[in-house]
């Protein structure tokens, strides 16, 4: 039996997400804050970096997971699934010592919108044709 291709990239994307969790909770235990950022521009960049991952990346490995569910090519599973996880790894990077905007968040934020594009496109042509 084949390993689902949601359940790869999901396992991708949550040593991701573990990553950024793990950042903002070491700050807070290292800086003994329970809420908040303290205006710190790096703390709020990290809780941003968190918060964004959480806020896209679940709401995407469900329509992959649909996607996957109703049997489209595998290709275009894996085509979401890569984009969307290269995108988080740029989006990562380019939040991770900075508070401006690195090229690396430009491209993670392009990339996370071209796996929405590719989800709608993808299905919106196997439901239509």
């Amino acid at each position: 039996m084949s390993t689902p291709i949601t359940l790869l990239y999901g396992s991708l994307q949550m040593t991701i997400f573990c990553i950024l969790s793990g950042r903002v909770m070491l700050w807070r235990f290292m800086t003994r804050t329970g809420y908040g950022d303290r205006e710190d521009q790096m703390a709020r960049a990290m809780v941003r970096a968190h918060a964004n991952f959480a806020e896209y990346v679940p709401v995407i490995l469900v329509c992959q997971l649909a996607m996957e569910l109703c049997s489209l090519p595998a290709w275009e599973v894996h085509a979401v699934g890569a984009t969307l996880f290269v995108g988080r790894l740029f989006h990562m990077w380019g939040m991770w010592g900075s508070t401006d905007v690195h090229i690396g968040r430009r491209i993670g934020a392009g990339l996370t919108f071209c796996a929405m594009g590719l989800v709608c496109i993808l299905s919106g042509y196997e439901l239509w044709t």
